[in-house]
């Protein structure tokens, strides 16, 4: 019983630490020149699908405060949802750590800025610029993040076990 509980108490906190992590650095959390530092924790799916409870809750908590309202809480949280299921089925053939990480870095970037794109086109488009040129601003700074978040994920791994804690 004790053991569930703090298993739970982890994926609650990270969860707060996702919302923490992009509330405060707000301005720049949102937007189509974002730099989300939250997003690194997307690399914990590479440890442990548990994980997907967390992000999705963080995900949706911390966009209560964007600027693109519920849509950014419902289709955000989807998007990040979508790309943590695509991890899930892809980590049943990849088992390599550092091959994970790789994928999640390619999958966090490539596939889940395309929804995140639509939603700042559809919502506030107040450049009047394509989707696409929307999409591809976002990319550099995403595979930034997730590039760092990796080699911290990897780091911290060594020592903490994320598989084991949840």
């Amino acid at each position: 019983m004790q053991k569930n509980l703090t298993k739970q108490i982890v994926l609650a906190l990270v969860a707060a630490i996702y919302v923490a992590m992009t509330v405060l650095v707000a301005p720049i959390s949102y937007g189509p020149l974002q730099f989300r530092i939250s997003e690194t924790l997307n690399h914990l799916m590479a440890y442990n699908k548990k994980y997907i409870i967390s992000l999705g809750v963080g995900v949706f908590l911390a966009n209560t405060t964007s600027p693109f309202g519920w849509i950014d809480m419902v289709f955000g949280t989807l998007a990040t949802l979508l790309c943590c299921v695509i991890s899930i089925v892809a980590f049943k053939k990849i088992k390599n750590e550092l091959a994970r990480l790789a994928f999640n870095i390619f999958n966090f970037t490539v596939i889940g800025m395309l929804p995140i794109a639509l939603i700042i086109f559809f919502v506030d488009n107040s450049a009047n610029t394509s989707a696409w040129a929307i999409y591809f601003s976002l990319l550099p700074s995403q595979f930034v993040i997730m590039s760092i978040g990796s080699v911290a994920m990897y780091i911290i791994n060594k020592t903490i076990h994320l598989n084991d804690i949840v």
